[in-house]
C-alpha cells in the first residue's frame, strides 16, 4: 500500500449515479426510491397491495472498525408506497424501527414476518390503524440466537415462500411451513448459502456462495437425504452427487470498468467473481421472449448485475452469459453496491443498491484495508441507498396495481393463471392463509381439471396441496397434458406416502417426471418400488436427471438394474455411439460416488488425516469422470486407451512435488511414458474452479494418499511456492518436460 494517495474518492448523487450505470441493450434504468428516504437498503418485498417494504441495516459497517455494527440496534423495515401509479415511490414511513440489522422479509396476508441478525426467531408484524407503522407484534416461531460473534456474512436469508409451500433460507438444516396460523420447522439437508436464493417456476431452488453463483440447481435439496434413507452417512458438502458446477469456469469472469477495487488496487478490465450473491430467477411476463427465465446476480465488489440464461439439457440446468464479455448492468461508480435483485409486481426488475463505501464486514478486512478506506474516504459514504428498475424498451411494464389484500377469496383464484409469478405466488399464499380458503377448493380443482394455462393449474394444485385438500384432485392432475403438474402430483403423493397409483406411470414419457418417480418413491424401503426405480430408470437411461436421480434413491443397493449397468447391457437400446458413451461415462462417474469413504491410517496426523479428507470431496467432484473411482483410469467401449492414465502406483504421483504439482498449476498435454490417453490433455486445477492454493493442497493431499500411495499430505504454502515459481508460464506441460524438473543440476565445471 505504499505511496497510496490521500485523495478522497467522492460519491455521486443520484444523477451522476444513474448516468455512470451502462445496461444491456434495449435495456433502460430508472431510480424508484433513494437516500434520503433510503438507508442501508438490503432487500425488498411487496405484499399483496404493490406495497414494497425495504429492510435497511442502518448499523452495517459504519466505519473501518465495525463500530456499532451489531449493537446499535438501529435497523428499520421501510414502508414505500407509489401512490399515482407513475412508477415512483413517494409515501415513505419508517413502519419498523429498532431492529438488529433486519436480514429478511417475507408479506403474509397484512403482516409482515421479519427475521434479524443474530436469530432464527420470525416475528409478524401489522399496521392496526393504516398510519404506515406498525403497532402489532407477534412471535411466529422462537427461534434460537445465535451463540458467538458470528459474522453478519455467515446467517441465514432468504425466507422465501416457494409455489411448493415451504418457505426456505439460505443457511442450515431447515425449511418452514406456515398453516392454520402454525409455523412450522422442517428438518433440510444441510447447505452453506451466503446471501439469498431463489426459484424457478417449477420450485427447485438455486444457492450461491461468494465465489459460486449457481449451485444444488439440479433436485431439489431434501432429496439428499435419500442417502441417510439407504443408512449411509450424508456427505457434507453442496453436492454429494454433480456432474460437474452449472457453468464453465469463464462465467465467474466479469467484465470491469472501475479503476479501482476496495482495497486500492489498480483494475484489469476483467476480474473474478467474489461477492455473488441476491441471485432471483425472473418469472414476469416483461422481457422479450428469449430473455424469460433470466438468471440474475449480483455482485457488489464488482459493480455489477450480471444476467444469465437457465438452460435445461438433458436433465442438466446450466449458466450461459447472452452477454458474452460484456454484462447486463455494469457501472464505474465504486459505490454502486448492488446487494440485490426482485421481479416486482409490475414485471420490472429492481435493483437495491446500497450506495455505500464499505461493503466488506469488519472480520475480514486487514489493517491495509482500514487504511485504505479511511483514506480514500469511504468509511463516510453511508447512510445513502437507492432501488433501480431495470426494463426493455419494447415490452411496456404493468400499470395495474394489485389489490389483492381487498378481494375475496374467490377473487384470488383467477391470479393463479396470470402470466407472472409474483401474482401467481401471491395470490397462492393468500388463499392458503384465509379463514374461508375451503370455499374455492371446488374451484381450484377444477382449475386444475381444465385449466388452459399450465402455470395455473400447476399452481391451484400447490394451493390445494398447502390446504390440504389436495387427495381427490391427483389422478387427474397425473394425467396432466404437461410434464410439470404430472411432475408436481408425483411429489404430492410423498406425504402421507401413497405410491400404489405412481405404478401406472413408471412409463411416463418425459425424463422429468421419471426423475420425479424415481425420487419420490425413493423414500420407500419396499423391494417393489426399489423394483419400480429400475423400471424408470431403464427407460431413461442417458437421461443425466434420471441418473442423478436414481444414483441418490439407489445408494449403494445393489438392484438388478445397477448389474446392468455395470455390465453395459442397459446402454445397448441407445444407437448412437457419442450418447451411448456419454451414458455410460455419467453412470460411471455417479455410481464412483458410492466408493467414497476413504479409510485413513489413525497413525496419520489430524491436520493431514483432515486435508486428505477434503481433497476426497474434490476428486470425487472433479476427476472421477477421467480417472475413475479406483484411480485407475476410465476404459470406454471402442477406445484403445483409457481416458486418463492411473494414479495407482504412480511414480509421478508417489515422487517430487516439484514433478507433480506444475500438473495442477498448468496442465499437461501429449503422451505419457510414450501412451496416448484418449482424453490427450489434462486440464489445470483453475479450470475445474480450484483457484485456491489450499483446496489444491487437498486435491493433492488426497492423491498421494488413495489407491495405497500413502505419500504425506502437502501444505499450501508448497503449492504457492510453487505457483509463483512458474507464475510465467502460460501452455502446459510435457511429461518429458516435467521428468527434467526434479533431475539436479550439474554443478559447473571448476576452472583453473
Amino acid at each position: 500500500m505504499s505511496g497510496l494517495s490521500a485523495e478522497v474518492i467522492p460519491p455521486l448523487n443520484v444523477a451522476d449515479s444513474q448516468a455512470a450505470l451502462k445496461a444491456a441493450e434495449g435495456y433502460r434504468v430508472e431510480i424508484v426510491a433513494a437516500e434520503p428516504d433510503l438507508e442501508e437498503p438490503v432487500l425488498a418485498v411487496w405484499d399483496g397491495n404493490g406495497v414494497m417494504y425495504v429492510a435497511e441495516m442502518r448499523s452495517y459497517m459504519q466505519d473501518s472498525q465495525g463500530t456499532g455494527t451489531k449493537t446499535a440496534r438501529n435497523g428499520r423495515v421501510k414502508r414505500l408506497e407509489d401512490t399515482d401509479g407513475d412508477g415512483i415511490y413517494e409515501k415513505v414511513s419508517v413502519y419498523i424501527d429498532n431492529l438488529n440489522l433486519p436480514r429478511m422479509l417475507l408479506p403474509l396476508d397484512d403482516r409482515l414476518a421479519v427475521v434479524e441478525t443474530d436469530s432464527t426467531a420470525v416475528h409478524a408484524y401489522r399496521d392496526l390503524d393504516g398510519d404506515g407503522i406498525a403497532e402489532d407484534k407477534q412471535l411466529l416461531w422462537n427461534g434460537k440466537k445465535h451463540e458467538g460473534d458470528r459474522s453478519v456474512e455467515h446467517q441465514d436469508s432468504g425466507l422465501i415462500w416457494n409455489i411448493d409451500n415451504c418457505i426456505y433460507v439460505s443457511y442450515g438444516y431447515r425449511h418452514y411451513r406456515f398453516t392454520d396460523g402454525v409455523w412450522q420447522r422442517f428438518p433440510n439437508n444441510y447447505i452453506w448459502a451466503q446471501w439469498g436464493l431463489d426459484h424457478d417456476e417449477t420450485g427447485q431452488v438455486f444457492y450461491s456462495t461468494n465465489s459460486e453463483p449457481f449451485f444444488s440447481a439440479q433436485m431439489p435439496r431434501r432429496y439428499w437425504g435419500l442417502i441417510s434413507q439407504r443408512g449411509a452417512e450424508l456427505p457434507r458438502e453442496p453436492e454429494p452427487v454433480s456432474f460437474g458446477k452449472g457453468y464453465e469456469q469463464d462465467f465467474l469472469q466479469m467484465k470491469n470498468i472501475c479503476p479501482t477495487d476496495d482495497r486500492g488496487r489498480p483494475q484489469t478490465d476483467r476480474r473474478g467473481m467474489t461477492s455473488a450473491g441476491g441471485q432471483s430467477v425472473y418469472k414476469g411476463a416483461h422481457l422479450p421472449k428469449a430473455d424469460q427465465q433470466s438468471f440474475f446476480i449480483t455482485d457488489p465488489t464488482a459493480h455489477v448485475v450480471r444476467r444469465a440464461l437457465i438452460r435445461n439439457e438433458n436433465g442438466q440446468r446450466t449458466l450461459t452469459n447472452p452477454h458474452g464479455q460484456d454484462e447486463f448492468l455494469i457501472s464505474s461508480d465504486l459505490y454502486f453496491r448492488p446487494v440485490n435483485t426482485h421481479t416486482g409486481p409490475d414485471g420490472g426488475i429492481y435493483i437495491v443498491d446500497m450506495a455505500r463505501g464499505i461493503i466488506q464486514d469488519s472480520p475480514w478486512l486487514s489493517e491495509d484495508d482500514r487504511k485504505f478506506i479511511d483514506q480514500k474516504g469511504l468509511s463516510q459514504v453511508k447512510r445513502r441507498g437507492r432501488i433501480w428498475r431495470v426494463s426493455h424498451q419494447d415490452h411496456p411494464l404493468s400499470h395495474k396495481k394489485p389489490r389483492m389484500l381487498d378481494e375475496s377469496t374467490a377473487e384470488l383464484v383467477a391470479h393463479l393463471s396470470h402470466p407472472a409469478a409474483w401474482w401467481r405466488l401471491t395470490a397462492q399464499r393468500l388463499i392458503i392463509l384465509r379463514s374461508d380458503r375451503e370455499s374455492v377448493v371446488p374451484a381450484l380443482e377444477e382449475l386444475v381439471r381444465k385449466g388452459e394455462n399450465t402455470l395455473g393449474r400447476l399452481h391451484a394444485l400447490w394451493t390445494l396441496e398447502g390446504m390440504r385438500k389436495n387427495i381427490a384432485i391427483l389422478p387427474d392432475a397425473l394425467k396432466d397434458p404437461d410434464w410439470r403438474v404430472r411432475a408436481a402430483a408425483v411429489r404430492q403423493h410423498e406425504n402421507p406416502q401413497n405410491f400404489s397409483p405412481l405404478q401406472s406411470y413408471l412409463e411416463d414419457p418425459h425424463p422429468e417426471v421419471g426423475k420425479q418417480l424415481i425420487l419420490t418413491l425413493g423414500w420407500s424401503q419396499d423391494s417393489q418400488h426399489l423394483d419400480w426405480i429400475g423400471q424408470v430408470i431403464e427407460k431413461h437411461p442417458g437421461h443425466l436427471g434420471v441418473t442423478l436421480a436414481g444414483v441418490v434413491a439407489l445408494w449403494k443397493t445393489e438392484t438388478a438394474t445397477i448389474q446392468k449397468i455395470r455390465s453395459g447391457e442397459l446402454f445397448a437400446q441407445i444407437k448412437n455411439t457419442e450418447k451411448r458413451n456419454a451414458a455410460i461415462t455419467a453412470w460411471k462417474e455417479a455410481l464412483a460416488q458410492w466408493e467414497r469413504g476413504l479409510q485413513i491410517e489413525k497413525s496419520v496426523p489430524a491436520a493431514q488425516a483432515k486435508l486428505i479428507q477434503a481433497g476426497e470431496t474434490l476428486y470425487f467432484q472433479n476427476c472421477v469422470s477421467c480417472h475413475g473411482a479406483d484411480g485407475k483410469g476410465i476404459q470406454l467401449e471402442g477406445m484403445t486407451n483409457a481416458l486418463a492414465p492411473s494414479l495407482v502406483d504412480s511414480k509421478r504421483v508417489q515422487g517430487p512435488l516439484e514433478e507433480l504439482l506444475p500438473v495442477f498449476i498448468n496442465g499437461l498435454i501429449g503422451p505419457i511414458e510414450g501412451k496416448t490417453y484418449q482424453a490427450g490433455y489434462m486440464a489445470p486445477a483453475e479450470a475445474l474452479g480450484i483457484t485456491r492454493d489450499d483446496r489444491l493442497s487437498e486435491l493433492v493431499s488426497y492423491i498421494r494418499y488413495a489407491w495405497g500411495n500413502k505419500k504425506g499430505s502437502i501444505s499450501k504454502d508448497e503449492v504457492r511456492d510453487l505457483r509463483e515459481k512458474h507464475q510465467s508460464r502460460t501452455t502446459p506441460w510435457t511429461d518429458e518436460e516435467l521428468k527434467k524438473m526434479s533431475v539436479p543440476v550439474p554443478a559447473a565445471a571448476e576452472t583453473e
